[in-house]
């Protein structure tokens, strides 16, 4: 049976819209629910929850788009809502928003404007003085990098990355983010391992995810780890 995670999501609403996105088979569900909370905090005058529930929409939108549709629809609407979410979300919140945003638009083949955006979100979390959040960004910015072949960047930024969350996790183990944000770190790495023509090593990180993934119930990582190591074997 999964462990279950402790969400860092106050909010009922929103951890409920959280849960649900999680399953690749109930993604698109969490749509009203978060625009349920877009309403209900406009009401409640709280900004920072009206936020949340755009960046969560976000969140299922490019879930959807990586997951079950290609459709480029799917990475506008997230990019809209991630700019929604930037205006008004708290400070400490950002940098995730930031990379959320940065995504997108790579994905939409905009590499420019999202390593821009990475490195206005390292900024922030430096700023910040918090490591697992800025863990979470260099191994996005190491991905982008990785993708470009610019390996030594990469691996610069994945290694930092590495020990900024693995500390996290010492500090605070049943924290879901971090353990989404080292599964997806682990498996970034595989991608790594996997350029570098390290298959051994990349078949090593891809299992780590893998296993991380299922003892947490993180479903989508799940997919993703078994998709990887497919590829893999397939070599």
């Amino acid at each position: 049976m999964a462990k279950k995670l402790k969400t860092h999501e106050a909010s009922r609403l929103l951890s409920f819209g959280e849960r649900v996105r999680e399953n690749p088979k109930t993604t698109l569900f969490s749509v009203p629910i978060f625009l349920v909370g877009c309403f209900w905090f406009t009401i409640k005058n709280n900004r920072e929850k009206f936020a949340g529930s755009f960046g969560h929409m976000g969140i299922t939108f490019k879930n959807y788009y990586k997951h079950n549709l290609k459709l480029k629809l799917f990475l506008k609407l997230a990019i809209g809502c991630f700019r929604i979410c930037e205006r008004h979300t708290p400070l400490k919140d950002r940098p995730t928003v930031l990379l959320k945003l940065g995504q997108s638009y790579i994905e939409l083949g905009r590499d420019e404007i999202g390593e821009d955006i990475f490195n206005k979100a390292v900024k922030v979390t430096k700023d910040m003085f918090d490591n697992p959040q800025l863990g979470y960004v260099l191994s996005h910015r190491g991905r982008l990098y990785l993708s470009q072949g610019k390996m030594d960047k990469a691996w610069s930024d994945f290694e930092k990355a590495l020990r900024f969350i693995n500390k996290g996790i010492k500090n605070n183990k049943d924290s879901m983010y971090y353990h989404i944000w080292l599964s997806g770190l682990e498996l970034d790495i595989a991608e790594f391992m996997i350029k570098s023509g390290r298959e051994n090593e990349a078949i090593d990180w891809a299992k780590k995810a893998q296993k991380r993934a299922k003892k947490y119930g993180l479903s989508t990582r799940v997919i993703d780890a078994r998709k990887c190591l497919e590829r893999i074997l397939k070599t």
